[in-house]
């Protein structure tokens, strides 16, 4: 019987960015300042409103505001993900959920989940 082999890197697979933009955090402000991120890139989802919990997979009622990166072409995918060349359009400057996920290992960014929120 074959093992399956364990990621240890990512692989550019993009199933991270297909899955929804991440929620931006204080950290962030930055890429909002330096235009890197533009009110056109993003949304808000309110106190209140359902929202997918991605540790506990299922809705819950938001009791803080997030603000997201859009998705692409009415679909979930990171606005900035280019799918043809599986790449990040703005890598060098991405939000900090993006540079904390590592799908093989993702206890940074569950650590982020509701935290110091933008």
């Amino acid at each position: 019987m074959e093992s399956e082999k364990k990621i240890e890197s990512c692989i550019r697979c993009g199933e991270c960015c297909e899955k929804g933009g991440p929620t931006l955090h204080s950290e962030d402000r930055i890429f909002l300042q330096k235009s890197t991120l533009r009110p056109i890139h993003l949304f808000t989802l309110r106190a209140g409103e359902l929202a997918y919990h991605p540790l506990e997979e299922r809705l819950i009622e938001l009791s803080d505001e997030m603000i997201k990166i859009k998705g692409k072409d009415g679909s979930s995918a990171c606005t900035f993900y280019d799918a043809d060349h599986q790449a990040c359009a703005i890598y060098e400057t991405r939000p900090l959920e993006c540079r904390v996920l590592k799908c093989w290992d993702t206890g940074d960014i569950e650590g982020l989940f509701m935290q110091d929120l933008l």
